[in-house]
């Protein structure tokens, strides 16, 4: 049987945020093709000790931990591929509150 693999690692620091960006690729006998982009974001334990010491584990989580990661998105995908992403949150957004207002 033919398979063949492939797994690319990157770490990126940005804004004393590390992101762990994996790139797998699996390609089995019958020639269908997977592909996983797997990220995480994450902080080295100096990092951590401060951001607690400070009090603002919170806000580096949900802001700088989270703009981080969106940024390194934003420069990976089009402009197509976000405003579809855009159209259909706000379409769920609409269903959302006409089933509340049934």
């Amino acid at each position: 049987p033919r398979k063949l693999k492939s797994v690319l690692t990157e770490l990126i620091e940005k804004d004393s945020v590390n992101i762990n960006v994996i790139q797998h690729i699996d390609k089995a006998e019958n020639d269908n093709v997977k592909l996983i982009y797997d990220v995480d974001a994450f902080l080295n334990g100096n990092k951590v000790s401060s951001i607690i010491k400070e009090g603002s584990l919170f806000h580096f989580l949900y802001h700088d931990m989270q703009d981080a990661m969106f940024e390194l998105f934003k420069s990976v995908v089009s402009e197509k591929y976000l405003e579809q992403c855009k159209q259909l949150k706000e379409k769920q957004i609409k269903e959302k509150q006409n089933e509340q207002n049934d």
